[in-house]
């Protein structure tokens, strides 16, 4: 299966943001991305809770990491070049 980055995703009529494909596949006891993340927000939220404050760092991402997955610097050259183009 071939997914479009999310680049590409945005450069379609219409799309404004689009998230990345998630598998919940739980019948088959693994689980999938969409199910380990929600599994990792809610500890994550019930640590909150207990006000023992979040995990050590080197369990997220940077910022810089996170703009690159989600594409964001792809998807300011393209803004960049849509403001140019319409000058």
């Amino acid at each position: 299966m071939t997914t479009k980055s999310l680049a590409a995703l945005l450069a379609e009529p219409g799309i404004i943001a689009a998230p990345a494909p998630l598998i919940a596949d739980g019948d088959n006891g693994h689980g999938g991305p969409l199910l380990a993340v929600t599994r990792r927000l809610e500890d994550i939220y019930a640590t909150l809770l207990k006000g023992e404050g979040l995990p050590p760092s080197d369990a997220r991402v940077t910022f810089q990491r996170y703009n690159e997955i989600v594409g964001l610097p792809e998807l300011l050259a393209s803004a960049a070049r849509l403001e140019d183009e319409t000058k």
